[in-house]
């Protein structure tokens, strides 16, 4: 019997000091909270959007904020992450005009504040946190390549 309370009372003293470390762990956390009043409207259709978003993706709090809110859309492998996130962040008809390095007299997209936040909503996720740029890079290049066929393909189902 008395084996037992000694046990118990052990098993108390652990939960409280857990209770204790989850709520200074959650009183840390505050500040990475979502704030859903600053979100930016999805998708860009156009330059103007475009620039409105890019200036509000210099302020950190607000990129950190929209990179937690995309990296909800990761998926299980990198080039289906990258498609969820970029169909919910660019319509097809504006990123036809872009290539990853600016190719073919195409704008240049790795320079934007929005490839940015694409990064850091794919890194957001444990399992793709230590991944090479390069994989992730690479992966946005042939998806963006293949907007002009993502019309075409669209305009046939119509018709």
């Amino acid at each position: 019997m008395r084996y037992e309370i000694k046990s118990m009372a052990y098993s108390i003293e652990v939960l409280k000091s857990l209770t204790a470390q989850s709520i200074e762990n959650s009183a840390s956390n505050v500040g990475t909270e979502i704030n859903t009043s600053c979100e930016i409207i999805w998708p860009v259709n156009n330059t103007d959007e475009l620039i409105t978003i890019e200036t509000l993706l210099n302020d950190q709090k607000i990129r950190n904020n929209q990179a937690i809110i995309l990296s909800r859309s990761v998926g299980l492998t990198i080039p289906e992450t990258v498609r969820r996130i970029m169909q919910h962040m660019f319509s097809d008809s504006f990123i036809q005009k872009y290539s990853y390095v600016g190719f073919k007299g195409k704008n240049k997209f790795s320079g934007l504040n929005c490839c940015k936040l694409l990064f850091d909503a794919i890194r957001k996720n444990k399992k793709f946190e230590l991944l090479p740029d390069m994989d992730i890079s690479s992966a946005v290049s042939k998806w963006m390549a293949q907007a002009a066929n993502r019309i075409k393909k669209k305009e046939e189902k119509i018709n």
